[in-house]
Formats: structure tokens, sequence, C-alpha cells
């Protein structure tokens, strides 16, 4: 099948990301991305209840721009000195970007009724809303926060609570009621809605990504950079966002507020950690990389804290307690498993299926249309399990068919008769394969 042209087929993997240069700047893209959220999270970490030293709030807070924050551009000045005038400008920026988007369209599509040929490929409508869904995921923490820091409180000693970015505004009052309808639909719109598109395509991505190449071009910004196996990702990803870019809201406390960062930072640095869900592996390590450093800096910010109030006492001892249970839980139940049905193993047909395979590859025609086939293969694998392939058919033929493969420990070997020729890089002479890790032996006779 990879030498037929198919073009409905491969029309997705024939794109520009799907080669290897095109897949090392969406690489460098997607961690310059994960970059601006690191520091839209430090910037809402920079509005905690913390008593941070001035020069580090200073660093914290130097990302506020990226949080859509207009402070600095003094809107009053031009929309007016009351709430509205403040915060609609911010609030609103999601629509300035679709309408923009929508004009450029509009514009394309008049200009290329003079010159179809050149301008119609640069402004397709599917590629605009791809366009628009990359900048909506890397902006969907400043998206949240814009819309949400209305409900920013901040506490007084002997007054209400007054709003923390809108000085002299005051909470639950007549200004706060009178922006909340607009508040409302541009949360309905901008983030519910954003979130049931990811959704939607969750749920129609295994039946129209491969039939319908629309689909593909215009959600390409959540379908490509995900590896197949994790596609849903995004979705996690657009919730981590959202209930991060929430915390300020949900509580004014400044302990309660560094706990819920730090278990949403360490929960989250742990999935990546275990699932590794990006099509290209650097891109999981430079995640993993930020969100440490987001964990360390929470927990180190926690004697920063002044003494905690006995509301927020009894809320941590409950969390505390809570989630000790639910580990012990889970373990008692993984123990349980175990004990009743013994460990996952493969399928008792899995070395048939490997027979078969194995086979199958044997009976193609030449040794170049192999290598050809399997090239292409491969490289439409998301790199993370292209290497595991990689150690998997090492350890195949270290283990079972007497292949040496030699590392900075233990070279895995069989101990057994060989049936087949001795081969030009076995034990003696020529230069060994290098394998990562320690391949399995047979315990069987060799088949080769």
């Amino acid at each position: 099948r990879c030498s037929r042209r198919q073009e409905d087929v491969v029309e997705g993997a024939r794109q520009p990301w799907a080669s290897k240069k095109g897949r090392r700047w969406q690489g460098v893209l997607q961690i310059l991305v994960a970059i601006v959220a690191h520091l839209q999270m430090m910037a809402i970490i920079g509005v905690f209840n913390v008593h941070y030293p001035p020069s580090s709030k200073d660093v914290l807070t130097s990302g506020a721009f990226l949080t859509l924050d207009t402070s600095s551009a003094m809107p009053e000045c031009y929309f007016g000195f009351d709430l509205p005038g403040r915060y609609l400008p911010s609030c609103l920026y999601p629509l300035w970007a679709i309408l923009s988007m929508l004009c450029i369209w509009l514009l394309s599509k008049a200009v290329s009724i003079f010159s179809p040929t050149h301008v119609a490929q640069y402004f397709d409508g599917d590629k605009l809303v791809d366009t628009l869904g990359r900048i909506w995921s890397g902006m969907f923490i400043a998206v949240c926060k814009g819309i949400l820091k209305v409900f920013e409180c901040r506490s007084n000693p002997s007054a209400p609570m007054t709003m923390l970015h809108f000085d002299g505004e005051v909470c639950l009052g007549e200004s706060m009621f009178a922006v909340l309808p607009v508040t409302l639909v541009c949360a309905l719109a901008f983030v519910v809605g954003f979130n049931a598109l990811q959704l939607y395509i969750i749920v129609a991505g295994p039946r129209k990504f491969h039939s319908d190449s629309n689909f593909r071009k215009r959600f390409a910004f959540m379908l490509e950079c995900w590896n197949p196996r994790r596609y849903y990702w995004g979705a996690i990803e657009l919730a981590y966002k959202c209930l991060f870019a929430m915390i300020p809201v949900l509580t004014s406390d400044g302990l309660l507020q560094l706990t819920f960062a730090l278990f949403l930072c360490a929960l989250m640095t742990l999935a990546r950690a275990l699932f590794f869900p990006r099509f290209i592996d650097m891109v999981d390590w430079a995640d993993i990389c930020l969100g440490s450093s987001l964990v360390i800096s929470l927990a180190t910010s926690l004697p920063l804290l002044p003494s905690p109030t006995q509301s927020t006492k009894d809320i941590l001892g409950t969390f505390t307690v809570l989630f000790l249970l639910l580990a012990m839980a889970a373990s008692l139940i993984a123990a349980t498993r175990l004990a009743v049905r013994g460990e996952r193993q493969v399928s008792h047909n899995f070395p048939v299926h490997l027979y078969e395979v194995a086979t199958k590859l044997a009976a193609l025609d030449s040794a170049d249309k192999l290598s050809a086939c399997m090239t292409k293969f491969i490289n439409e694998l998301p790199f993370i399990d292209a290497k595991r392939l990689q150690w998997a058919v090492r350890s195949i033929d270290a283990g079972l068919l007497g292949g040496t493969y030699r590392n900075s420990g233990i070279a895995p070997t069989s101990g057994q008769e060989q049936l087949g020729p001795s081969r030009p890089n076995g034990p003696v002479g020529g230069n060994p394969k290098r394998i990562s890790g320690i391949a399995p032996i047979s315990g069987q006779e060799q088949l080769g």
C-alpha cells in the first residue's frame, strides 16, 4: 500500500508538517506555546495572596500582558473610567480575534476573484479555522483570565471585599451586576464553547479523520500535535488551564491558592510523564520540565504565607486525610486485583500474530521495497512509539534470535545454541549494535 498514490488517504500524511523539517519546526512552535502558557501561569501565581518580595513579584507578573492585562494600556482613557470601560476590552478580545479572521477570509475571497490560482490556496477557510484554533489553544489561559478576572476579589480588614484588578470597585456591587450579562455570554461562547468544540473533535475524530480531508485541515490544531493514541489530550490540557485560571476566583486565601495550584501542577506533570501524549517526545520533556519548575516554585512559596486561619486548617486537613485514604484504597485495589487475576499479560495469540507479520514482511518483493515501506511507516509514527518499536525489535532479535546488542550494562544473550548461521555482528568479530536497556531472553531453543 505504501507504493500506491491515494490522494484522499495519504493527504494528511503529505502535509508539510509530516516531513522531518516540518515536524522539527512544529515541535519548536509547540515548545514556544508551552513557554507562553508557563508565563501565563506565572502571572496568575503573581496575583496570589502570598507575600512575595517586590523583586520576585515583578518577575512573576512580567508576563501579565500575555493574560490580556490591559491596565498598562490605560483603556479607561478611551472607554471611560467606570468598570465596563476598564473590563470589557480584555473580555472581548476573543471576539476581536474571530472578527479579524473573518475579515481576512472575506477579503481573500474577494481578492481571489481576480487571482484565483495564487490567493485562494493561502486563505483557505479550513486553514484559517486551524490558525484560530492554534491561537485560541495557546492563549486559552488568557481568554479565561480576561473573562473571569471581574470575579477575583480581595478581603479588607474593615471594609467590604473589593475587586483585585479594578480599584474602588466592590465585589457583588452594582457595577459587577451591570457587566454580568456580557461576562456570562463570553464565558459560554469562548470558554464553554471551545471546550464543547474539543469534545466534538474527540467524538467525531475516529470516524472522520481518515475519510474527510477538510476535517483534518480544519482541526489540525488538535489532531496533529498529539500522539494518535492520545488525540483526546487537548481537552485535558484545556481543562487544566481553565482550572488554573479559576484559582484566584475560587478563593482569596493564599494557602488554599498555593495548595490548589500545587495539586493541579503536580497531577498534570505526573500525567505527562506517564503517558507522553505529544507527537514529538521532546515537547513532552519541555512540558515536564516547565511543570516541575512550577511545582518547585509553588512549594518554596509556602514559607512566605502568614499563619493560616482555622477554616483554612480545617479544609486542608480534610483534603490531606482524603488523599491519603484514596492512595491507600488504590494500592489495596491493585494488590487485590493482582492476587485474584494475576499480572496482566499480552494476548495468548501474540506470538502467532508476530510470526504472521514477520512472514508477510519476508514475502515482500525486495529489501528496497521493505525499507521504503518501513521508513514511511516509522516516519509517520509518534516519536515515542517509533523508539519503543525500535527497542522491541532489537529486544526480540537479541533475546530470541541470538543477536548481540551491547550497552554500558549487561548485554542480553540467550545462552542457547543458535539454529541459524553465525551473524556478522555476533559475539565473535564485528561491531556490536547498541540497545537502550536489557532485552529479555527466551529460555527456549533459539529460532535463528
